[in-house]
Protein backbone atom coordinates (compact mmCIF):
# COMPACT_ATOMS: atom_id res chain seq x y z
CA UNK A 1 0.00 0.00 0.00
CA UNK A 2 2.69 2.59 1.14
CA UNK A 3 4.88 1.70 -2.05
CA UNK A 4 1.67 2.24 -4.51
CA UNK A 5 0.95 5.49 -2.63
CA UNK A 6 4.05 6.24 -3.44
CA UNK A 7 4.38 5.37 -7.20
CA UNK A 8 0.89 6.95 -7.53
CA UNK A 9 2.39 10.24 -6.07
CA UNK A 10 5.42 10.21 -8.49
CA UNK A 11 2.89 9.64 -11.12
CA UNK A 12 0.78 12.59 -10.27
CA UNK A 13 3.53 14.90 -9.61
CA UNK A 14 6.31 13.91 -12.15
CA UNK A 15 3.84 13.29 -15.38
CA UNK A 16 4.76 16.08 -18.17
CA UNK A 17 2.45 15.59 -21.00
CA UNK A 18 -1.09 14.16 -21.09
CA UNK A 19 0.77 12.56 -24.58
CA UNK A 20 2.73 10.56 -22.80
CA UNK A 21 0.44 8.29 -21.29
CA UNK A 22 -2.15 5.96 -22.34
CA UNK A 23 -4.50 3.78 -21.02
CA UNK A 24 -4.96 3.71 -17.07
CA UNK A 25 -2.77 6.78 -16.52
CA UNK A 26 -5.28 9.48 -18.60
CA UNK A 27 -6.65 9.97 -15.15
CA UNK A 28 -3.55 10.90 -14.05
CA UNK A 29 -2.85 13.05 -16.83
CA UNK A 30 -6.21 15.03 -16.65
CA UNK A 31 -5.50 15.71 -12.87
CA UNK A 32 -1.95 17.01 -13.50
CA UNK A 33 -2.99 18.87 -16.36
CA UNK A 34 -5.72 20.83 -13.98
CA UNK A 35 -2.99 20.95 -10.82
CA UNK A 36 -0.53 22.03 -13.18
CA UNK A 37 -2.67 25.44 -14.91
CA UNK A 38 -3.95 26.05 -11.00
CA UNK A 39 0.13 25.91 -10.05
CA UNK A 40 0.63 28.22 -12.82
CA UNK A 41 -1.98 30.58 -11.46
CA UNK A 42 -0.38 30.82 -8.02
CA UNK A 43 3.00 31.14 -8.77
CA UNK A 44 1.65 34.02 -11.47
CA UNK A 45 -0.22 35.63 -8.19
CA UNK A 46 2.70 35.06 -5.72
CA UNK A 47 5.10 37.49 -8.51
CA UNK A 48 1.76 40.14 -8.88
CA UNK A 49 1.60 40.22 -5.05
CA UNK A 50 5.03 40.51 -4.25
CA UNK A 51 5.16 43.27 -6.86
CA UNK A 52 2.19 44.93 -5.11
CA UNK A 53 3.92 44.14 -1.71
CA UNK A 54 6.62 47.00 -2.71
CA UNK A 55 4.35 49.91 -2.90
CA UNK A 56 4.36 51.03 0.41
CA UNK A 57 0.04 52.22 0.34
CA UNK A 58 -0.73 48.92 -0.76
CA UNK A 59 1.51 47.27 2.18
CA UNK A 60 0.14 49.30 5.03
CA UNK A 61 -3.74 48.81 3.80
CA UNK A 62 -3.08 44.93 2.78
CA UNK A 63 -0.34 43.80 4.82
CA UNK A 64 -2.26 41.24 6.41
CA UNK A 65 -3.96 39.91 3.49
CA UNK A 66 0.02 39.61 1.52
CA UNK A 67 1.38 37.20 4.96
CA UNK A 68 -1.76 35.06 5.11
CA UNK A 69 -1.38 34.76 1.09
CA UNK A 70 2.48 34.18 1.41
CA UNK A 71 1.82 31.47 3.68
CA UNK A 72 -0.71 29.99 2.41
CA UNK A 73 1.67 29.67 -0.96
CA UNK A 74 4.54 28.54 1.46
CA UNK A 75 2.06 25.76 2.53
CA UNK A 76 1.03 24.62 -0.95
CA UNK A 77 5.04 24.67 -2.73
CA UNK A 78 6.39 23.29 0.69
CA UNK A 79 4.11 20.13 0.12
CA UNK A 80 4.33 19.89 -3.00
CA UNK A 81 8.42 20.09 -2.78
CA UNK A 82 8.67 17.30 -0.06
CA UNK A 83 6.31 14.95 -1.79
CA UNK A 84 8.30 14.76 -4.73
CA UNK A 85 11.63 14.46 -2.63
CA UNK A 86 9.58 11.39 -1.06
CA UNK A 87 8.12 9.74 -4.17
CA UNK A 88 11.32 10.41 -6.55
CA UNK A 89 12.45 6.67 -5.58
CA UNK A 90 9.91 5.35 -7.56
CA UNK A 91 10.98 6.88 -10.79
CA UNK A 92 11.93 4.69 -13.39
CA UNK A 93 15.57 7.01 -13.30
CA UNK A 94 17.72 4.17 -11.41
CA UNK A 95 19.93 7.57 -10.34
CA UNK A 96 17.09 7.99 -7.90
CA UNK A 97 15.86 4.72 -6.38
CA UNK A 98 18.27 4.77 -3.70
CA UNK A 99 16.71 5.85 -0.86
CA UNK A 100 19.32 8.42 0.63
CA UNK A 101 21.15 8.54 -2.55
CA UNK A 102 18.61 8.76 -4.76
CA UNK A 103 16.59 11.56 -2.70
CA UNK A 104 20.08 13.64 -2.63
CA UNK A 105 20.62 13.26 -6.57
CA UNK A 106 16.81 14.66 -7.20
CA UNK A 107 17.18 17.34 -4.69
CA UNK A 108 20.32 18.52 -6.30
CA UNK A 109 18.68 19.00 -10.10
CA UNK A 110 17.62 22.13 -11.81
CA UNK A 111 14.13 21.85 -11.22
CA UNK A 112 14.21 20.64 -7.24
CA UNK A 113 17.00 23.58 -6.73
CA UNK A 114 13.98 25.84 -7.87
CA UNK A 115 11.36 23.99 -5.93
CA UNK A 116 13.71 24.99 -2.62
CA UNK A 117 14.39 28.29 -3.62
CA UNK A 118 10.81 29.34 -3.79
CA UNK A 119 9.91 28.40 0.33
CA UNK A 120 13.49 28.52 1.35
CA UNK A 121 13.18 32.42 2.34
CA UNK A 122 10.32 32.29 4.24
CA UNK A 123 12.21 29.73 6.47
CA UNK A 124 15.06 31.82 6.76
CA UNK A 125 13.34 34.57 7.42
CA UNK A 126 12.57 32.96 10.59
CA UNK A 127 15.63 32.59 11.99
CA UNK A 128 18.10 34.68 10.68
CA UNK A 129 17.11 38.90 9.78
CA UNK A 130 17.20 39.11 6.15
CA UNK A 131 16.98 42.64 4.65
CA UNK A 132 13.46 43.30 3.48
CA UNK A 133 14.73 44.05 -0.07
CA UNK A 134 16.80 40.76 -0.11
CA UNK A 135 13.86 38.96 0.96
CA UNK A 136 11.85 40.68 -1.98
CA UNK A 137 14.31 39.51 -4.76
CA UNK A 138 14.92 35.62 -2.90
CA UNK A 139 11.03 35.57 -3.01
CA UNK A 140 10.79 36.54 -6.71
CA UNK A 141 12.51 33.93 -7.37
CA UNK A 142 9.33 31.60 -7.04
CA UNK A 143 8.46 32.56 -10.70
CA UNK A 144 11.20 30.37 -11.84
CA UNK A 145 8.95 27.50 -11.04
CA UNK A 146 6.51 28.27 -14.19
CA UNK A 147 9.14 26.30 -15.93
CA UNK A 148 8.08 23.48 -14.48
CA UNK A 149 4.51 23.72 -15.67
CA UNK A 150 4.74 25.81 -18.69
CA UNK A 151 4.97 23.50 -21.94
CA UNK A 152 6.78 26.19 -24.11
CA UNK A 153 9.29 27.37 -21.49
CA UNK A 154 10.22 23.55 -21.49
CA UNK A 155 10.79 23.66 -25.10
CA UNK A 156 12.60 26.78 -24.77
CA UNK A 157 15.50 24.93 -21.97
CA UNK A 158 15.43 21.97 -24.52
CA UNK A 159 16.58 24.30 -27.31
CA UNK A 160 19.00 26.07 -24.94
CA UNK A 161 20.66 22.41 -23.94
CA UNK A 162 21.27 21.18 -27.43
CA UNK A 163 22.26 24.23 -29.16
CA UNK A 164 24.70 25.41 -25.86
CA UNK A 165 27.82 24.89 -28.46
CA UNK A 166 27.02 26.96 -31.85
CA UNK A 167 25.60 29.57 -28.52
CA UNK A 168 29.08 29.47 -26.57
CA UNK A 169 30.97 29.81 -30.07
CA UNK A 170 28.61 33.14 -30.91
CA UNK A 171 29.59 34.30 -27.51
CA UNK A 172 33.27 33.63 -28.07
CA UNK A 173 32.85 35.58 -31.18
CA UNK A 174 31.09 38.51 -29.51
CA UNK A 175 33.96 38.66 -26.40
CA UNK A 176 36.77 38.71 -29.24
CA UNK A 177 34.62 41.57 -31.10
CA UNK A 178 34.18 43.49 -28.00
CA UNK A 179 37.90 43.45 -26.67
CA UNK A 180 39.58 43.95 -30.50
CA UNK A 181 37.07 46.70 -31.07
CA UNK A 182 37.71 48.32 -27.49
CA UNK A 183 41.68 48.11 -27.78
CA UNK A 184 41.00 50.06 -31.29
CA UNK A 185 38.51 53.07 -30.15
CA UNK A 186 40.90 53.15 -27.37
CA UNK A 187 43.69 53.65 -29.71
CA UNK A 188 41.95 56.32 -32.06
CA UNK A 189 40.32 58.60 -29.40
CA UNK A 190 42.48 58.15 -26.22
CA UNK A 191 44.29 61.29 -27.18
CA UNK A 192 41.11 63.41 -27.89
CA UNK A 193 39.66 62.27 -24.86
CA UNK A 194 41.97 60.74 -22.20
CA UNK A 195 38.81 61.51 -19.62
CA UNK A 196 36.18 58.80 -21.68
CA UNK A 197 38.45 56.41 -23.25
CA UNK A 198 41.06 56.41 -20.34
CA UNK A 199 42.08 52.43 -20.85
CA UNK A 200 41.00 49.61 -22.63
CA UNK A 201 38.38 48.56 -19.60
CA UNK A 202 36.79 51.71 -19.76
CA UNK A 203 36.27 51.95 -23.53
CA UNK A 204 34.77 47.99 -23.25
CA UNK A 205 32.22 49.86 -21.82
CA UNK A 206 31.03 52.03 -25.01
CA UNK A 207 32.31 48.91 -26.98
CA UNK A 208 29.69 46.66 -25.86
CA UNK A 209 27.03 49.52 -25.45
CA UNK A 210 27.43 50.07 -29.28
CA UNK A 211 27.25 46.32 -29.89
CA UNK A 212 24.17 45.75 -28.46
CA UNK A 213 22.54 48.94 -30.16
CA UNK A 214 21.50 50.16 -26.65
CA UNK A 215 23.82 54.06 -27.42
CA UNK A 216 23.38 55.50 -23.56
CA UNK A 217 25.21 58.42 -26.08
CA UNK A 218 27.38 59.09 -22.48
CA UNK A 219 30.62 58.69 -24.38
CA UNK A 220 30.55 59.15 -28.04
CA UNK A 221 34.11 59.41 -30.57
CA UNK A 222 34.26 62.84 -31.80
CA UNK A 223 37.46 61.83 -34.25
CA UNK A 224 36.89 60.94 -37.89
CA UNK A 225 38.74 57.38 -37.27
CA UNK A 226 36.52 57.10 -33.85
CA UNK A 227 33.69 57.64 -35.97
CA UNK A 228 34.62 55.10 -38.49
CA UNK A 229 35.52 52.51 -35.64
CA UNK A 230 32.04 53.36 -34.30
CA UNK A 231 30.57 52.69 -37.49
CA UNK A 232 32.08 49.57 -37.61
CA UNK A 233 31.08 48.29 -34.24
CA UNK A 234 27.57 49.18 -34.79
CA UNK A 235 27.19 46.56 -37.62
CA UNK A 236 29.12 44.43 -35.72
CA UNK A 237 26.61 44.62 -33.27
CA UNK A 238 23.82 43.87 -36.22
CA UNK A 239 25.58 40.69 -37.16
CA UNK A 240 26.39 40.05 -32.90
CA UNK A 241 22.45 40.23 -32.36
CA UNK A 242 21.74 38.10 -35.58
CA UNK A 243 24.04 35.45 -34.85
CA UNK A 244 22.45 33.93 -31.75
CA UNK A 245 18.85 34.94 -32.63
CA UNK A 246 19.46 32.42 -35.70
CA UNK A 247 20.70 30.09 -33.60
CA UNK A 248 17.86 29.88 -31.21
CA UNK A 249 15.09 30.08 -33.91
CA UNK A 250 16.21 27.07 -35.98
CA UNK A 251 16.89 24.84 -32.46
CA UNK A 252 13.24 25.82 -31.26
CA UNK A 253 11.52 24.89 -35.00
CA UNK A 254 13.87 21.72 -34.94
CA UNK A 255 12.16 20.90 -31.34
CA UNK A 256 8.72 21.66 -32.58
CA UNK A 257 9.45 19.55 -35.43
CA UNK A 258 10.91 16.23 -33.24
CA UNK A 259 7.63 17.27 -30.35
CA UNK A 260 5.06 17.36 -33.09
CA UNK A 261 6.60 13.73 -34.76
CA UNK A 262 6.34 11.81 -31.23
CA UNK A 263 2.93 12.83 -30.82
CA UNK A 264 1.94 12.36 -34.11
CA UNK A 265 3.73 8.86 -34.04
CA UNK A 266 1.58 7.88 -30.82
CA UNK A 267 -1.79 8.74 -32.17
CA UNK A 268 -0.78 6.71 -35.38
CA UNK A 269 0.32 4.10 -33.23
CA UNK A 270 -2.70 3.49 -31.45
CA UNK A 271 -5.09 3.47 -33.75
CA UNK A 272 -6.01 -0.36 -34.21
CA UNK A 273 -6.06 -0.58 -38.40
CA UNK A 274 -1.96 0.32 -37.68
CA UNK A 275 -1.75 -2.05 -34.37
CA UNK A 276 0.31 -4.42 -36.24
CA UNK A 277 2.96 -2.37 -37.91
CA UNK A 278 6.33 -1.78 -36.28
CA UNK A 279 8.30 1.40 -35.55
CA UNK A 280 9.60 2.03 -38.57
CA UNK A 281 6.24 1.24 -40.19
CA UNK A 282 4.58 3.57 -38.43
CA UNK A 283 7.19 6.29 -38.99
CA UNK A 284 7.04 6.44 -42.54
CA UNK A 285 3.45 6.64 -42.57
CA UNK A 286 3.33 10.12 -39.81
Amino acid sequence: MYQRIKRSTHTFLELSAPGDIVGSLFDYAMITLIVANAMITLIVANAMAIILESVDEYANAYGPYFAAFDAFSIAVFTIEYVSRLWSCTSSHDKLYQHAVWGRLRFAATPLSLIDLLAILPFYLAAFVSIDLRILRLLRVLRLLKITRYSPALGVIGSVLRQEYRPLAGSLMILLTALVLLASLIYVVEHEAQPDKFANIPAAMWWTMVTITSVGYGDIVPITLLGRLVGGLTMITGIMMVALPTGIVVSGFANEIRKRDFVINWKLVSNVPLFASLDAAQVADIV
